[in-house]
Formats: C-alpha cells, sequence, structure tokens
C-alpha cells in the first residue's frame, strides 16, 4: 500500500483479486482500479511528476524528466488549477 499524505489517497496491490485499487479519504469502497493485465501485482511504486515552485526562483515551475535519446519531443501541458493547457515543440 502507498500513502499519499499530501493527497489524502491510497494505492492498494491486491494479489488475490489481481488488481490494483485506487482509494480516497473516508472512502469505504475503492474509488477505481488500474489495469495490470491480469498479472499479479506484487507491489506499488509511484513516481510523482508534479510541477514545484523552484526554490530560488519565485514564480518559476520545475520538474525533472527522464528523455529516451535526443531528438526533437512534444511536450503537452495541462493544469487543473487554473485550468490550463499548451502544446510545445
Amino acid at each position: 500500500m502507498y500513502r499519499c499524505l499530501e493527497k489524502a489517497l491510497s494505492l492498494v496491490a491486491d494479489m488475490h483479486d489481481r488488481a490494483i485499487y485506487y482509494y480516497k479519504e473516508g472512502m469505504a469502497a475503492p474509488m477505481g482500479t488500474f489495469t495490470n493485465y491480469k498479472r499479479e501485482p506484487m507491489a506499488v511504486q509511484v513516481v510523482d511528476r508534479s510541477l514545484h515552485e523552484a526554490r530560488l526562483t519565485p514564480g518559476v515551475y520545475e520538474t525533472v524528466a527522464k528523455l529516451g535519446k535526443p531528438g526533437v519531443y512534444d511536450v503537452i501541458f495541462f493544469s487543473t488549477r487554473p485550468r490550463s493547457s499548451t502544446a510545445l515543440n
């Protein structure tokens, strides 16, 4: 089980049901499941890819991404607060 303190949610890997369940705080039933193609989940690994405000530059946000090889990439940015989206090349 992974517990995210910031968002009050839990991910639970259930080997018997062959599913990964997503719970929100206060919910007795899962909000949803993640597909694992009917394999037995052994563990859950969560990767945080959210933007964070830079320490030395207020108003500038950053994240880390590992790219496969050099080249031209399309970057899609989507934000829920405020709601906006854009595409960069």
